[in-house]
């Protein structure tokens, strides 16, 4: 409801009551373009035009998409806080690429350095850690 409001200080003159309803509906709808045109009835073509031709809106909806991020990101962290493996693993794929954590198949091996033997070669994150 918040953004709604927002966005309607920045109206532009065919800012309508339907814009209005259909950014409160997306806010509800945490960004769900279908389910929140759906509930105002308008079509989704609809809403893409607006966001090509009204810019307020277009912000708006940009915000409102941002807040469903933050909350998507926040649960993350929780469940990171809380110990759940596979949200760790995830964050780590996704924030801990450049100290190593990757996924590579299964039948690749890791990356060498030919220049020296197996037993010297120190993990791909340890040595990109020490580039930092």
């Amino acid at each position: 409801m918040a953004i709604a409001k927002k966005a309607s200080n920045k109206a532009t003159p065919d800012f309508t009551l339907k814009k209005s309803q259909m950014l409160e509906a997306l806010e509800k709808s945490l960004g769900v373009v279908t389910t929140a045109a759906q509930k105002v009835g308008i079509s989704r073509r609809q809403h893409y035009n607006w966001l090509k031709s009204d810019q307020a809106y277009c912000d708006a909806v940009a915000d409102i998409n941002n807040l469903s991020l933050d909350l998507a990101e926040s649960k993350l962290f929780n469940a990171v806080n809380n110990g759940e493996l596979s949200a760790v693993i995830f964050l780590l794929k996704c924030k801990g690429k450049k100290r190593g954590y990757i996924e590579r198949p299964a039948d690749e091996p890791p990356p060498q350095d030919h220049n020296k033997p197996e037993i010297y070669m120190r993990p791909a994150r340890l040595a990109e850690s020490d580039e930092d």
